[in-house]
């Protein structure tokens, strides 16, 4: 017996399928750095919608040991150098691009340094950062630090240049308590934020690496929760003008029939710039509310513990987040409302003009009645004149014809002096019954009214 043989149908690999796969395998291999303790991170998140992927690795190449780097060496969307003792990342997505910077430090430090002297330590070219291409979402100095993560806290007193007095927030991290998470979410003068990381000795540089990677999914899914938030403020005043003409229409519509076709001339614009804001702003507050859900896994995987005494990290966080997100939320509910508002009123309008046309067809039907009554009046006057006319020139005539036949029986001669009056009669006759006619348009015209 044979062994299995091959199937005779083959089974391609749909391009989405190969792409999706693609992608995946490229998450994971770039996802999570391997680090030691203790470590300066600075990274950065970059809004790329006008900027392309070439002008970024341009401003990657100008660092002086990617110069030599060969096309192929460059991944489609995410690149690792190695700057004298600096590690540079990049990792490109669909709307940011995140920077990563990471030094490691002396096994003593205990953040003595002021942050500007750190951040001269961790790239030497200080202005390499400030000119990266795109506009900058979020800036964090992260440094994690051998310690106790419980009593981390209570060191506090040796970081008091990192936060602002009383203001920071700090968890414990993971099942084990295997690190603690301080920070207090403020701009700093240089445009960073600073978050400390204080890691239990033992921990792998894989395990550090994840720790360090899921704050930094924390920090920057926070920022890309919020983008739509400025766009939700100006819109809602846009918004607020269209829902007046909305209400002022509806209120003429109501009190001025007539006033219709003006109405569903202006509903129909307030529609169409409805349905322009919605297909310009859905993305934008769509990508909010994924992120936000992303924001909200990312924090539930840190497994925060609270410090006694200290608001937990995540409870700060979200009381940042949740009402921007919910602004957006409720600015989008708002547009959607106003657009199903305006089909309502645009389908009412051009009922109502429908109802009017209806009414004004059976007016006009009405005057064309009456109209035609009125001629069917005079042409029934016209034939009773008519009538009395040939009636009277019947009867002139008759008599002329009886008034010659007696005077044949008589044996008489027809005296001319008769048989002309009886002719001048005739026009008399007409006259009258003219006159008749007159009589009776004149009387048609009086009763009908105009």
């Amino acid at each position: 017996m044979n062994g299995p043989q091959a199937l005779p149908r083959e089974y391609p690999v749909l391009p989405l399928q190969d792409a999706a796969r693609a992608q995946v395998h490229a998450n994971l291999a770039r996802h999570v750095a391997r680090m030691g303790v203790p470590v300066h991170m600075a990274y950065v998140v970059m809004r790329n919608a006008e900027v392309t992927r070439a002008q970024e690795l341009e401003h990657l190449a100008t660092l002086s040991t990617t110069h030599a780097l060969a096309p192929e060496a460059v991944r489609k969307d995410h690149l690792r150098v190695q700057v004298g003792a600096c590690t540079v990342k990049w990792e490109r997505h669909a709307h940011y691009s995140c920077y990563t910077l990471l030094r490691a430090l002396p096994p003593s430090t205990q953040l003595i340094d002021d942050p500007q002297g750190l951040m001269a330590q961790l790239l030497p070219e200080g202005n390499w950062l400030k000119q990266l291409p795109g506009q900058t979402l979020a800036a964090v100095h992260l440094v994690m630090l051998l310690g106790d993560p419980p009593h981390a806290v209570q060191r506090m007193a040796a970081y008091d240049h990192w936060f602002r007095e009383g203001a920071a927030l700090a968890s414990i991290l993971g099942r084990s308590s295997h690190s603690c998470a301080v920070s207090d979410f403020a701009l700093q003068s240089d445009g960073f934020e600073r978050v400390l990381l204080v890691v239990r000795p033992g921990l792998s540089e894989g395990q550090v690496g994840r720790v360090a990677q899921r704050v930094l999914d924390v920090l920057t899914h926070r920022v890309l929760a919020m983008q739509g938030l400025a766009l939700a403020r100006e819109l809602n005043s846009e918004l607020q003008q269209v829902e007046q003409t909305l209400a002022n229409q509806l209120q003429a519509m109501a009190h001025d029939h007539r006033g219709v076709r003006q109405a569903l001339r202006e509903l129909a614009q307030c529609v169409r710039q409805t349905q322009a804001w919605q297909a310009a702003h859905a993305p934008a507050f769509a990508a909010g509310r994924a992120h936000g859900e992303v924001l909200t896994q990312r924090l539930a995987e840190l497994r925060e513990a609270p410090v006694a005494q200290t608001q937990a990290l995540g409870e700060g966080l979200l009381r940042q987040v949740l009402p921007a997100m919910q602004e957006q939320a409720a600015c989008e509910r708002r547009l959607d409302a106003l657009a199903r508002a305006l089909d309502a009123a645009l389908a009412l309008a051009h009922a109502q003009l429908l109802t009017l046309g209806l009414e004004q067809g059976a007016l006009e039907h009405a005057q064309a009645q009456i109209r035609a009554d009125r001629a069917l009046a005079e042409l029934q006057a016209l034939r009773s004149a008519l009538f009395a006319l040939l009636a009277g020139l019947f009867a002139a005539a008759l008599v002329g014809i009886l008034r010659h036949f007696a005077l044949r029986a008589l044996g008489a001669s027809a005296d001319f002096a008769v048989d002309v009056a009886s002719a001048l009669a005739l026009p008399a006759v007409a006259a009258l019954a003219w006159h008749a006619l007159r009589r009776a348009f004149s009387a048609r015209a009086q009763g009908a009214g105009p």
